[in-house]
């Protein structure tokens, strides 16, 4: 079972490097945008750099993680920015758990989940 925890550390960088890469969804461009994104979210704070992180471990460590932030062009909307599950932690529901999470944080923070419904 995996515990949903928010914010990350300077030691969870390789991890969030090797669940991307072990995925085989992302370029390496998106890549190094999201350890880019990482790097200033240690360096400024949670608060300062404006991007929020919930990450997934278990008995392993870290295996999974979402990171998201407000839209400064907005009242209500935020942005999903990443969400990702190590291809040895997948078809156990720890994206769908991150995925609420990461929905409750932002209520939390005033935003409001709105979906286009076809």
């Amino acid at each position: 079972m995996a515990l949903i925890s928010e914010g990350i550390g300077k030691d969870d960088r390789k991890k969030i490097e090797e669940i991307l890469r072990s995925t085989d969804f992302f370029y390496e461009f998106e890549i190094d945008t999201a350890l880019e994104i990482a790097d200033e979210t240690v360096a400024d704070s949670l608060e300062g750099s404006g991007y929020y992180w919930l990450k997934a471990t278990d008995e392993d460590g870290l295996i999974a993680f979402a990171n998201f932030g407000k839209n400064d062009f907005s009242v209500h909307s935020w942005e999903l920015y990443w969400i990702a599950v190590h291809h040895n932690s997948r078809h156990k529901k720890v994206g769908s758990a991150l995925l609420k999470a990461a929905e409750d944080k932002v209520r939390d923070l005033g935003g409001k989940i709105l979906f286009n419904k076809p």
